[in-house]
């Protein structure tokens, strides 16, 4: 699953051309109910049209999976995510939603 956001000026890493970052996420729930959430350290730095991204932290992911950080079974669930999220962003297979239409538009 992934987490998408605008994050604006200011931040460290931001690039003006490219202002969405959408996050690879894991969410498990525990038996109290609580969810979960787990950064899997995939990032998405994605234009306002949707029409260019880089993929970032690939190796961040691979390390922690190495170091036992990350089970392998997480990381092909993030990589998973990642396909079907990229699938989304560019309407393959899917209803292309980018802007997200769940999340509020505009500056």
């Amino acid at each position: 699953m992934l987490l998408r956001y605008r994050y604006g000026f200011g931040e460290p890493w931001y690039e003006p051309d490219l202002p969405w970052h959408a996050d690879v996420v894991g969410i498990s729930e525990e038996p109290d109910s609580t969810l979960v959430v787990k950064d899997m350290l995939v990032d998405v730095m994605v234009s306002e049209d949707g029409n260019r991204y880089k993929v970032i932290d690939l190796d961040q992911l691979v390390d922690a999976a190495g170091r036992g950080k990350v089970t392998h079974g997480e990381c092909f669930q993030a990589l998973r995510a990642l396909q079907t999220w990229l699938q989304m962003l560019h309407g393959f297979g899917v209803e292309k939603d980018f802007p997200p239409r769940s999340l509020p538009q505009g500056g």
